[in-house]
């Protein structure tokens, strides 16, 4: 790996070949600083590591659910089925016509959980369209929404995370 694939943040795995101190081989790590032609590892601060004996991590498999944020603005459901460097085979519908196309990883992001959404997130229930105003938490059901209708004047509903048919991306 070069100095400019580095990013702080991003998950690396630990090549087999070379000498790096108190690392293991197949290990996976965190970047947390990067200076001139080395990087610092989260998991042992202080050392300094050479790019070259690390791969970047995908952060995404074969096989998961993904969104592809298009370039034109436009958010597609997908299925990935084939990674090569850092670049990802994903097929998805359009119009029931199903397209295939190589994106690079930050065209991409999970898929959103029905217990995990956010202020602004919208969500189709009981026929009805929804977005989230606040979310709080409850000690017997778990996770619920505070939420406004999208199609009604201003009805606002408390929804529990189960009681949610799809989320709109």
């Amino acid at each position: 790996m070069k100095i400019e694939d580095c990013e702080v943040g991003m998950k690396v795995i630990r090549r087999k070949r070379g000498k790096t101190r108190a690392l293991k081989e197949g290990g996976k790590y965190t970047i947390k600083r990067i200076y001139k032609n080395s990087i610092w590892i989260k998991e042992n601060p202080g050392v300094k590591y050479l790019p070259k004996y690390f791969e970047p991590v995908n952060k995404f498999e074969v096989g998961d659910e993904v969104i592809y944020n298009c370039p034109n603005g436009i958010k597609y459901e997908s299925i990935i089925f084939g990674i090569k460097d850092r670049q990802y085979a994903i097929k998805y519908t359009h119009k029931t016509i199903e397209h295939y196309d190589v994106v690079k990883e930050r065209q991409l992001s999970p898929l959103k959980k029905k217990d995990k959404l956010e202020v602004g997130d919208k969500f189709k229930a009981m026929d009805s369209i929804f977005e989230v105003v606040a979310v709080g938490e409850d000690s017997v059901i778990g996770t619920v929404y505070f939420s406004k209708s999208l199609g009604m004047e201003t009805m606002y509903y408390t929804i529990h995370n189960e009681k949610i048919d799809k989320i709109i991306y």
